[in-house]
């Protein structure tokens, strides 16, 4: 996510400032599924048992998900062209860049940040 925060920053010459984000882990759980109704929905843990484990190694599980794992190796495969295209080094700059500002956003505003689900 940061990588593609960056290279979309570069590409539009923007300041680090228009991409940094609020993670919506800090939310406590909740969603409201992007409706805005003032309906906050608890979203469950996750959990993984033995079958499952054993289904998403399965060749059935792997023949479903191959077309999405094909569009994923794609997807990433632009951003590492992209990424040589801006030049490695100046965007390993920004991304450092990057990182120490969403550090200071975390720390200093993830706390007091008013989410759909906060209240």
């Amino acid at each position: 996510m940061d990588e593609t925060a960056v290279a979309l920053q570069m590409i539009l010459g923007l300041p680090t400032a228009s991409v940094l984000y609020i993670s919506s882990k800090v939310n406590g759980g909740y969603d409201d599924a992007g409706l805005y109704n003032s309906k906050c929905y608890f979203i469950q843990p996750s959990f993984y048992i033995a079958f499952m484990k054993q289904y998403f190694e399965s060749k059935e599980w792997n023949d479903k998900i191959k077309w999405s794992i094909a569009v994923h190796q794609a997807v990433n495969r632009s951003l590492d062209l992209t990424i040589d295209a801006l030049g490695r080094n100046e965007f390993q700059e920004q991304l450092q860049k990057f990182r120490r500002a969403q550090a200071i956003v975390t720390r200093t505003c993830a706390d007091s940040a008013l989410l759909p689900c906060s209240a």
